[in-house]
């Protein structure tokens, strides 16, 4: 038997659902779509889902704590971390025209302006969460196999620190729908792609103990 532990970036994989499906998908069950890419002997043990409940909307807040319930009713561990309130510029990059435009036109208030500073809010850690858990659970002899839901390259010093144990461990990279990583491709033994097929078919049931899935989930 292959013992497999799954590790789930929501934010690598959510950004993804959101660009090519809205919130089509959002309500997947890890564990069903985990289980399309298992061989034979391979056993699921552990799946950790690593995310953040957004701070500025209180509806999709509520969204992902039923959602979140719904994962552990599966067993899959959560690992939340937070968001963070972030600086960041906006630079109008006009060419020589434009500029002449800008700076002669006389409602050139209608244009943005050329830097800009605004307030946002980004995700922290999850990256090193994620390479923490590996470590550790190979440390823990947890698992055979590992399957990496993401891309974020990030995760690959921890691969590399496990690979150069020249441990037998195997770690299968599995790419979101649309998603692209040649690095993370060179430094797992396997990599798939998940298909529209298979977040068709890896939905959890509408219900799930007492909670509804989201009309606009649907």
């Amino acid at each position: 038997m292959w013992r497999v532990a799954v590790y789930v970036d929501w934010f690598n994989v959510y950004r993804q659902l959101k660009k090519n499906f809205w919130k089509k998908y959002n309500w997947l069950n890890y564990r069903e779509l985990a289980s399309h890419f298992l061989i034979k002997d391979d056993q699921i043990i552990k799946i950790v889902y690593f995310s953040a409940y957004y701070p500025e909307s209180k509806d999709n807040s509520v969204k992902h704590k039923n959602y979140i319930r719904v994962l552990q009713n599966s067993w899959i561990i959560p690992v939340l971390w937070k968001y963070q309130q972030v600086t960041r510029t906006f630079i109008n990059k006009w060419n020589n025209l434009q500029s002449f435009v800008l700076n002669n036109w006389e409602s050139r208030e209608w244009f943005p302006p050329y830097k800009l500073v605004y307030k946002t809010y980004e995700e922290k850690k999850t990256d090193v969460n994620i390479a923490v858990n590996i470590l550790r659970d190979w440390l823990d002899d947890l698992y055979d196999k590992c399957f990496i839901i993401s891309w974020d390259s990030d995760i690959i010093p921890a691969i590399e620190s496990v690979k150069k144990r020249k441990t037998d461990k195997k770690f299968i990279c599995i790419l979101p729908p649309w998603a692209n990583s040649t690095a993370m491709k060179n430094v797992c033994h396997k990599t798939y792609k998940i298909k529209e097929s298979d977040l068709q078919t890896s939905q959890f049931p509408d219900i799930v103990a007492w909670i509804q899935r989201p009309e606009d989930w649907k």
